[in-house]
């Protein structure tokens, strides 16, 4: 029964993500929405090779970002923010939390986050 919760909830979730692809993007303005995928140090290849795929076959244009990205604070294109799994430790490690607290703050103002940055998430 709860397998076919589980996907049922997974089938509705990328149907959900497949429209948001396709919709009018508010914040460039261009209809296309951007997805930073984080491919640094504390990602795994193969989660993030799977998602720059997945996203791409949804319609969403992908943008690599890198710790040095996230720190220099070059995300105003970002629309959703994608941290695969790995090690959060690392990622907690190479992004300083002057960059955290602004990607909080992105999500907090609209922009989407997926995955763990944070050792102890907020």
């Amino acid at each position: 029964m709860i397998y076919r919760t589980l996907t049922s909830l997974i089938v509705l979730l990328i149907f959900n993500v497949i429209n948001c692809g396709h919709q009018y993007n508010e914040l460039t303005g261009d209809g296309i929405v951007t997805v930073g995928v984080y491919i640094d140090k504390g990602a795994s290849g193969i989660c993030y090779g799977a998602a720059e795929k997945m996203f791409e076959w949804m319609g969403f244009r992908i943008e690599r970002i890198f710790a040095v990205t996230v720190n220099e604070g070059n995300l105003d294109d970002i629309d959703i923010f994608y941290f695969p799994g790995g090690n959060g430790g690392l990622y907690d490690s190479y992004v300083n939390d002057t960059r955290k607290q602004r990607l909080r703050d992105l999500i907090d103002d609209g922009r989407a986050g997926v995955g763990g940055i944070w050792k102890n998430n907020p």
